[in-house]
């Protein structure tokens, strides 16, 4: 209660002298409202003219402040709300329209630094016209490419010409994937081309100079950055430390950070930049002049670098924030850490106000607002028990308090500092990625110290190496011990078991006791989970492709045990494990918690499954019911449809769920039938007790 209380007068004094803290958080909270649809926009206009309309009545009372507030909120959900309506309406009325043409030929600029993931390169393409035959017509939109089978190299700033197929970015369906339709929207990325490498053209005359001369800075920077190291696992390493290019990266040392909650070190922020403008202004103060004044001179640094490392969210909160101390020392004026923060916040939402949705964003401000708000509280409990007594002068106290004096001070700077980080990102961690990383707070106490001195002698090398190539050896060479000993270290911590507990889903926890289905919305077959109790059942008729990709994340986010039952459909047969299973033939299987489970499959893959659960049934099909006759004879509380459409050239997410209800009592005929089913195109869940089943899509 003590600490509890310390915290809560930390914040309200931080709040005296930092106005702009809570006015921003209320105004981003708006924001984020606006792109998930909390009020109509009609009913967000009217509630903002009151809230001013009453803060500007009552200017002198103690309602200014809290109507001020509100006011904010519904300005922030408005903001965001008209621009992704706009942008929504703009990206399906453009997505009709270029869906009309033929063979078109799509221009433009490469937006960011290209990507390759097995043989496909993914990058951004601001588009400038699009060609059809002799005719060209101007088209300004960003979109996403995909190319497989590329052959070239593809840089910031070159101009292209290719012919693709265009689509629109993928909706989340299913626990654990991710909403493509809303992630590149809100980073106004229109739609995505897909093709292939023959059908792409440089056009070298239309090359953007910029892009150009931050590709060739980024080049130099590896080159710099590489020399003297011969490992390449360590020049890849540093690389992604300096200036965020991961792409080198050794996938097993990247599962390694990953697993020791150390990935962040390579998310290029405040650490970053703090340091290139340290290092300027310890030059400033080499060479005689005040560094407090003139620091401000680094701010083109500041930005080069930024984009050099790719505009990230990150980087750009921490550019925005010393930018705003390097204008605050030129004018003489005090500046703090939280205003700053607001600062750069404020700038980011009315900038873009979808920006808001960037999980990267979020984790970054919601990590340096923890650090601002309780390191020092922190750093206050952990430190008691060490310090000296106050009353006592130090040059007074025995040798062996004053050694545990200090020591207590290094420990309980490194330790709040890494508690207060993995307090703010913990949100994020259990709502986005469904894990808690525990093992973090201990690691970052040294994997951070280390990776400190690493990017301070990468920035010299980084910079230094433009003008001799000899300083960026001997920092490198240096650099190496240090690089051995973070990845000794990350190896040693990535073995500690159950460093990440995984957590379920958000629906499991809301039904923890009851028995439940969920059937996967797919494309290419089928995927249904059944879970009782301790109990898990796999049915799975996924093509190879879709198969990894889903089955994989459902099994992390559902908990599913690695050693269930599992069925399933491959080359034509079923298989029940190891066993092969004939077609058409009833399998059954039951389990010690009431669970009775009939099954039937043919040679084509098609399948009825029975369910039999607290006195409750639920038939699940994989083709269209023809009769009642399966009815009269296996009566049911719940029947499930899951229908491909296997047409050629249909629309994407072409396949759904329907589900008919109330059909436990006598007397069904095909006319009432219909009309007590629903359709869906996402993952049903059916959750199973005594007294009802309940039913929940997973958006």
């Amino acid at each position: 209660m003590c600490f509890a209380k310390k915290c809560v007068e930390n914040v309200e004094r931080e709040r005296e002298k930092v106005p702009l803290l809570v006015p921003v958080v209320v105004f981003a909270a708006g924001c984020y409202g606006g792109v998930q649809g909390w009020l109509k926009g009609m009913t967000a206009l009217g509630c903002l003219f009151l809230s001013f309309a009453l803060w500007t009545k009552l200017q002198k009372s103690q309602w200014q402040y809290p109507l001020l507030l509100v006011s904010l909120f519904f300005l922030g959900l408005l903001h965001s709300k008209i621009q992704w309506f706009w942008l929504n309406m703009q990206r399906i009325k453009e997505y009709k329209m270029l869906k009309t043409l033929k063979e078109p030929l799509y221009q433009g600029i490469i937006d960011n630094f290209p990507q390759k993931k097995n043989n496909t390169h993914f990058f951004h393409l601001k588009l400038q016209a699009i060609r059809m035959g002799e005719k060209q017509v101007p088209f300004k939109e960003k979109i996403s490419c995909r190319i497989v089978d590329l052959h070239r190299e593809l840089y910031l700033g070159q101009a292209i010409e290719l012919r693709a197929k265009i689509v629109l970015p993928s909706r989340k369906r299913n626990p654990a994937e991710i909403d493509y339709y809303k992630l590149t929207l809100s980073k106004r990325l229109m739609f995505e081309l897909l093709s292939e490498g023959a059908f792409l053209t440089p056009i070298p005359q239309r090359d953007r100079t910029e892009g150009l001369l931050i590709e060739a800075v980024r080049r130099k920077i590896k080159e710099n950055l590489t020399v003297g190291i011969p490992e390449e696992k360590l020049s890849s390493l540093l690389c992604g430390m300096i200036y965020g290019d991961v792409a080198g990266l050794d996938q097993k040392e990247a599962e390694a950070f990953k697993q020791a909650g150390a990935y962040h070190l390579f998310a290029v922020s405040g650490q970053n930049v703090g340091i290139l403008l340290c290092m300027g202004m310890f030059l400033l103060q080499g060479i005689g002049k005040n560094r407090w004044k003139y620091a401000f001179l680094f701010i083109p640094l500041l930005l080069i670098f930024s984009a050099v490392s790719g505009n990230g969210a990150s980087v750009v909160r921490a550019s925005i924030a010393c930018i705003y101390c390097t204008v605050g020392w030129a004018l003489k004026r005090k500046v703090s850490g939280l205003n700053g923060w607001s600062v750069s916040l404020f700038a980011f939402l009315i900038y873009d106000p979808l920006s808001v949705m960037d999980i990267s964003l979020e984790l970054s401000y919601a990590v340096v607002l923890s650090l601002l708000l309780l390191s020092k509280p922190l750093f206050n409990l952990l430190y008691y028990p060490f310090r000296l007594d106050p009353y006592i002068p130090q040059s007074l106290a025995p040798v062996r308090k004053r050694v545990t004096d200090k020591m207590g001070k290094i420990g309980a700077i490194l330790f709040s500092t890494s508690l207060a980080a993995w307090l703010g990102a913990l949100p994020c961690e259990f709502f986005f990625f469904h894990s808690l990383c525990w093992i973090g707070i201990f690691n970052n106490i040294i994997a951070v110290p280390i990776a400190e001195i690493i990017v301070f002698l990468g920035s010299i090398s980084a910079i230094g190496g433009f003008f001799s190539c000899s300083i960026a050896v001997f920092f490198n060479t240096i650099n190496r011990f240090f690089l051995w000993a973070l990845i000794v270290f990350i190896d040693f911590s990535a073995k500690i078991p159950s460093g990440i507990i995984a957590l379920p889903d958000m629906k499991i926890l809301r039904h923890p006791f009851d028995p439940w289905i969920y059937i996967a919305q797919a494309d290419s077959g089928h995927l249904i989970v059944v879970k009782n109790q301790n109990s898990y059942w796999i049915l799975d008729t996924l093509e190879s492709a879709e198969n990894e990709h889903l089955l994989a994340i459902l099994q992390k986010d559902l908990f599913i045990p690695p050693h269930c039952p599992y069925l399933a459909f491959q080359q034509g047969q079923w298989r029940l494990g190891e066993n092969l299973i004939e077609a058409n033939r009833e399998l059954n299987w039951k389990d010690d918690n009431n669970l009775d489970i009939a099954f039937k499959g043919n040679k084509d893959g098609q399948f009825y499954c029975l369910v039999n659960n607290e006195n409750k049934k639920i038939l699940i099909l994989s083709y269209s019911l023809p009769s009642l006759s399966h009815l009269e004879n296996l009566p049911c509380d719940l029947l499930i449809e899951h229908l491909l459409n296997r047409k050629k050239n249909f629309p994407r997410f072409s396949s759904f769920i329907k589900i008919y209800y109330d059909l436990s009592f006598p007397g069904i005929n095909p006319w009432s039938l219909e009309k007590k089913s629903r359709t869906f195109k996402k993952g049903v869940w059916v959750f199973i007790n005594k007294k009802k089943i309940q039913l929940e899509t997973e958006n």
